[in-house]
């Protein structure tokens, strides 16, 4: 990892931070992207949530639900800092 970057779990802190401020849940999926890792979004409390969410596929086409509340995407995201 880079000096100049932080690490995916202070990343996620930083979203849950602010979606704390804005009033919005983060949910966090396994992304069914070829590369794994996982899908973030960021959702207002008062919106039902799908049980599945399509995500996005190879030509950035996904479902409604992914393309308006996603915020990004992680490969790991560990269980401390790693900065």
């Amino acid at each position: 990892m880079s000096e100049l970057t932080s690490c995916n779990f202070c990343n996620l802190q930083a979203i849950r931070r602010d979606a704390k401020r804005d009033k919005l849940k983060i949910i966090k999926r396994r992304s069914i992207s070829a590369l794994g890792g996982y899908d973030i979004y960021a959702v207002p409390k008062t919106v039902n949530i799908p049980r599945t969410i399509i995500g996005c596929t190879e030509n950035n086409e996904g479902d409604s639900f992914h393309t308006k509340y996603f915020v990004g995407w992680m490969m790991e995201i560990g269980t401390h800092c790693e900065c």
